[in-house]
């Protein structure tokens, strides 16, 4: 295999020249993974700024359509919960036929991995239950062992654009839930914006929150 020299901006960093490390490791039993030096973190961090693919996410995220419309007075599923999760329920009570309305609490949709997560993060469990779009043909993306987050949003908005364009209701908190004796829910949810209360009622209600976001 051909080598391919670092470019002019390569950099050493050296140790020796920041801290004194004789007695380093027997003090905190992993040297400078313990105790990482300034100097270097911050070089890993210009250069991650510097040469990362994706810079601003949500430019290239489909359109999921209005998040700001008025609730609906009645649906067949009232989803709570607009990360990965609620988008992928809701896709598939809609291929099944049902009304289905979904509410977030937050700006947009996306959940952790739009607001908690960062350019850099990537699945770190089954990468398999992570592909939410059925992909064919040399658009579709490669099997990744950790994808990164911007796929991840990709995905979820896409979904959203194609399944619930319309449907889905940012910037809400439910605030009650309340069964009435035919089994069905009176669903009350405030608006965020405007301190508005309304009432949807609905056959289903479906929860995906956390205790991290939720």
């Amino acid at each position: 295999a051909a080598y391919t020299a670092p470019g002019s901006d390569f950099k050493f960093v050296h140790l020796e020249d920041i801290a004194e490390d004789s007695d380093l490791l027997p003090k905190q039993g992993h040297g400078y993974t313990m105790s990482p030096v300034p100097e270097v973190i911050q070089t890993v961090v210009d250069l991650c700024e510097k040469h990362q693919l994706i810079k601003e996410v949500d430019d290239m995220l489909p359109d999921p359509g209005p998040v700001d419309g008025e609730m609906p007075a009645e649906v067949d599923c009232f989803v709570v919960g607009a990360g990965i999760a609620g988008i992928c329920g809701a896709k598939a009570l809609v291929e099944t036929g049902k009304s289905v309305v979904v509410v977030d609490r937050y700006r947009t949709i996306g959940g952790i991995w739009m607001f908690y997560a960062n350019n850099f993060s990537r699945v770190n469990s089954s990468e398999p239950a992570y592909r939410i779009c059925n992909q064919e043909g040399p658009a579709s993306r490669p099997n990744e062992d950790h994808s990164p987050r911007h796929d991840i949003l990709r995905d979820i908005f896409t979904v959203a654009s194609k399944y619930l364009y319309g449907k889905v209701r940012c910037r809400k908190d439910v605030i009650k839930v309340d069964k009435r004796a035919d089994g069905t829910f009176d669903i009350q949810v405030n608006d965020l914006d405007t301190g508005k209360v309304s009432t949807t009622h609905a056959k289903y209600v479906t929860f995906h929150v956390n205790r991290r976001i939720g």
